[in-house]
């Protein structure tokens, strides 16, 4: 992925860009790469007017191994700085001189579903210091409003997000 110039617009996708894995259907590698093909095709008018977006994981796109390799394969131009088990997952870009991103992966591949790698986000803002503006994303709310208190389910767990704050 190209660097950003300063000021440059971007797109940040918060996940649950295909239909993925439902509580009736978990689908394989070629369904995978259909609704990958069709995903892309759709959003194809906003990658061209805005070609740097930064796609994030989440409960249907990521639910698995096979399903982690689909979205590699998705979007291979995305940074692989993240942890070793998440590359291309999670990671990091500076899209201007004052700004920060840290995606997070929301299924940490080594620590499973609604758990977020934060030792490594520790160690990726300790690195960024310096930078005044950070913008950490995730796909599972930390502080959930909504009615969802199913952790790791549906939110992070209460004292994962005590470590994220």
């Amino acid at each position: 992925m190209a660097p950003l110039a300063a000021g440059r617009d971007f797109i940040c996708f918060l996940g649950d860009h295909i239909m993925g894995a439902t509580r009736q259907h978990k689908p394989g590698a070629a369904e995978l790469a259909r609704q990958w093909t069709h995903w892309k095709a759709a959003f194809a008018p906003v990658a061209t007017a805005c070609p740097h977006v930064f796609h994030l994981t989440s409960n249907h796109d990521t639910f698995d191994t096979v399903s982690k390799d689909a979205f590699r394969r998705a979007f291979p131009d995305l940074p692989q700085n993240g942890p070793p088990d998440d590359r291309g997952l999670s990671y990091v870009v500076k899209p201007a001189d004052d700004l920060l991103l840290v995606v997070t992966n929301a299924a940490s591949s080594r620590l499973g579903p609604g758990h977020v790698e934060t030792d490594w986000l520790a160690e990726v803002l300790e690195a960024h210091a310096s930078v005044p503006h950070k913008l950490v994303l995730g796909h599972y709310p930390v502080l959930p409003v909504n009615g969802y208190a199913d952790h790791p389910m549906w939110c992070i767990p209460p004292d994962e997000g005590d470590q994220l704050w």
